[in-house]
Order: structure tokens, then C-alpha cells, then sequence
């Protein structure tokens, strides 16, 4: 209900019917408006209208209109029942409850499930650390298990980038012989981690049967160019191919990519010794390639055509 406030006697500008009151008088107080000193006639805003025609319909006295609890805007109107919004408030709330609760069970569940994982897989982990060890009479440089050699502990700052590595066991070199298989096997175990290619320079002091057998206890990835050394002396030069023929025999020749004649020796006598070593192996019912390895600019083009292979020797300065 709005008032009018220039007047002594204020009297509502519009009634509870929603038009505007016209009780045998003015509309309103011209010199005394609401909204500012003077304001328009209805008559004017709405054209000539005649508000007098029925005088109660439009007639309010100065007392407020009182509304009972039947009328939707009364304050003391209360609704009968709970409605539509009341409802879904209750049934968001419901499955808010049912989210949370259904979210802490899952996380608990997860979360024991996870401790138990971590549990086992550090008491897994920590066995195995534990049964590691350096092995006896090597360098100490990888941890393996004394009873299975292809369980041993990687190095995380090592990779795999060589093509391949040129080795000699530790004493191989006749007459200092004095190699082990526990030693080369640790060679083998580290080398692995780095390359999958090893050449071999010689045979002496059973250096290709112990890398052979270590590539087999350790069961790494790892292939292997056998070397035959060659000199002067034929009995010499003999005894190496004979050495290499025997371990090819025992081993097989699933991990041997070629047999190398000499090294930095590349003469016609070497063209001799390729072809009477591969009729070695082949009386021997074995099938190896044959090459030979020297300094790039100490290759030519005979000598390469009585080769399987050729291998160039590169040092690093």
C-alpha cells in the first residue's frame, strides 16, 4: 500500500484492487506528490476516464487493507503441505549425502588396498635387495645372486647406447691366464646394460668359452664376434682356431655373430688363414661368417674379397 505524504490526511494512492482510489474528491494532492513537488492528473496520464460513475468500487478508506491467511502475500499466510521446490531440495540433498558417503567408502577401501600393495611390494623388494651381493673374487661392481647370475641389480645411470664394445677379460692373455668365470660374468652382467655387441680379439686362456657361458648364466641380450689371433707362428695361429672351433661345437653359434681372423693385419697371408679356417668350420658342420679387422686406411679391396665381413678399427684419442 503507497501513501501519499503532502497531506494531513494521507489516503492510499492505490487500493487492494489494484486501481487507483477516487473517494468524491481529487486523485491526489497536485502540489504534494510523492515522487517530487507536483505531478500530473490521472485524467491526463490516462485520458478522460470517468472515475465517478460507480464511487464504491474505486473508494478506500484510510485505514490499511487487512488480508487474510487466505491471500498468498499476507505474512501470515502459510502454505498446506511442501511443495514441488521443497522436495527437490531434499532430494539434492539426499544424493549429495549419498555421494559423499559412497566417495569416503571408495577412498578407504583404496586407500587399504593400496597400503596393502605397498606393503608387499616393499617387503618383495626389500627380499630381493637383500639376497643381492657382491659376488667373491670379482671387482665388486655389480650386486647378483650367488645362486642365479641373471638376477643382478641394474645401474640407473647406465644405458644401452653402444653399437657395440671391444673386451678382453681380465688375465687372457697367454701365458698370464688367470681369468674366472665369476669375473667375466660381472663383466658381462655390466656390459650388458650398455651394449648388445662385444668383439674379442683371441682365444687364449679359454676367453671365448667363458663369455659364451656367461652370456648364458646371465641370459642377457648379447651377441659376441669371436677373435682368432694370428702371428708368425703357425702352431700358434692353429691352436687359436682349434680353441674357437671347440667352444663353437659346445656352445653353438645362436650367440655368435662371426669368428674374426687377426687384427691390424691386413696382408695377403691373412686372405690364407679366412679361407683355411672356414674350411674348418665347415667340416665341422658350422656356419659362421669370417671377417677380418684393421685400420680403415689399411683395408683394401683383395683382401675384402676373401672376407664375410670387414671391421674397421677406430680409436679414440
Amino acid at each position: 500500500m503507497v501513501y501519499q505524504r503532502a497531506t494531513s490526511n494521507a489516503r492510499p494512492l492505490f487500493s487492494a484492487g489494484g486501481y487507483p482510489p477516487n473517494a468524491g474528491g481529487p486523485m491526489w494532492d497536485p502540489t504534494a506528490s510523492p515522487f517530487g513537488e507536483s505531478s500530473m492528473n490521472l485524467n491526463e496520464m490516462s485520458g478522460s476516464g470517468d472515475y465517478s460513475a460507480d464511487p464504491t468500487r474505486y473508494s478506500a478508506s484510510s485505514a490499511p487493507v487487512e488480508r487474510d491467511d487466505s491471500n498468498p502475500f499476507a505474512a501470515s499466510h502459510r502454505r498446506s503441505g511442501w511443495g514441488v521446490t521443497t522436495w527437490i531440495v531434499i532430494a539434492v540433498g539426499v544424493l549429495i549425502v549419498a555421494g559423499v558417503a559412497a566417495g569416503v567408502a571408495i577412498w578407504q577401501e583404496d586407500k587399504k588396498t593400496g597400503s596393502a600393495g605397498e606393503s608387499s611390494g616393499s617387503s618383495s623388494s626389500s627380499a630381493t635387495s637383500s639376497s643381492l651381493q657382491y659376488i667373491p673374487g670379482t671387482a665388486g661392481v655389480v650386486k647378483s645372486d650367488p645362486s642365479d647370475p641373471s638376477n643382478f641389480e641394474k645401474d640407473p645411470s647406465l644405458h644401452n647406447v653402444f653399437y657395440g664394445l671391444a673386451y678382453t677379460p681380465y688375465l687372457t692373455q697367454a701365458p698370464e691366464c688367470g681369468a674366472t668365470l665369476a669375473n667375466v660374468t660381472e663383466d658381462i652382467q655390466l656390459l650388458s646394460q650398455l651394449t648388445t655387441r662385444l668383439r674379442m680379439y683371441g682365444s687364449a686362456c679359454n676367453t671365448s668359452g667363458l663369455v659364451l657361458q656367461a652370456i648364458e648364466d646371465t641370459k642377457v641380450n648379447m651377441t659376441v664376434y669371436l677373435g682368432c689371433y694370428i702371428g708368425t707362428n703357425d702352431t700358434v695361429n692353429a691352436q687359436q682356431q682349434a680353441e674357437t672351433t671347440a667352444v663353437l661345437e659346445q656352445y653353438g653359434t645362436s650367440h655368435v655373430d662371426g669368428v674374426i681372423i687377426g687384427n691390424d693385419q691386413a696382408i695377403d697371408y691373412l686372405i690364407e688363414q679366412m679361407a683355411g679356417y672356414r674350411a674348418v668350420l665347415k667340416a665341422a658342420d658350422l656356419t659362421v661368417p669370417v671377417g677380418f679387422a684393421d685400420a680403415g686406411s689399411e683395408i683394401t679391396l683383395k683382401i675384402s674379397e676373401g672376407a664375410d665381413f670387414v671391421m674397421s678399427n677406430v680409436h679414440p684419442l
